[in-house]
């Protein structure tokens, strides 16, 4: 892995001593151990965004449905804590919380968005 920072340490000084690099000097007779510990950071990436509901009627206003997204990678696992972003285009028609609530006003028909950013958008026809 290139790039990450190894500290190094031994459990025996009188035996081997080693450097910031990696570097091993004898110093006596006997056995010891050589660790190396590295800090990695892992950041997934998003690569599908996936939407539940329940149902795409609000059928009076003020009625609500909420929706929820699941953020996952190339592999298929969903990456826990994604920041998935709710908009609506229309806020006459309804509007949308950052928790995914969706609360009917006008009637007619609405457009919410589900956008990570990294994932293509979700695209909802609420009616």
């Amino acid at each position: 892995m290139s790039g990450a920072t190894v500290t190094w340490a031994t459990t025996e000084a009188a035996v081997a001593t080693v450097s910031s690099s990696g570097l091993v000097t004898s110093v006596g007779n006997s056995t010891g151990s050589i660790n190396g510990t590295a800090t990695i950071t892992v950041a997934q990436v998003a690569s599908t965004l996936e939407v539940s509901l329940g149902t795409t009627n609000l059928s009076s206003s003020g009625d609500t449905i909420t929706l929820s997204a699941t953020v996952k990678n190339s592999g298929g696992s969903a990456i826990p804590d994604a920041t998935v972003m709710w908009t609506t285009l229309d806020t006459l028609i309804a509007t949308v919380s950052a928790a995914g609530l969706v609360t009917a006003g006008a009637r007619g028909s609405a457009t919410i968005t589900a956008t990570d950013m990294a994932a293509e958008p979700v695209v909802l026809q609420l009616t």
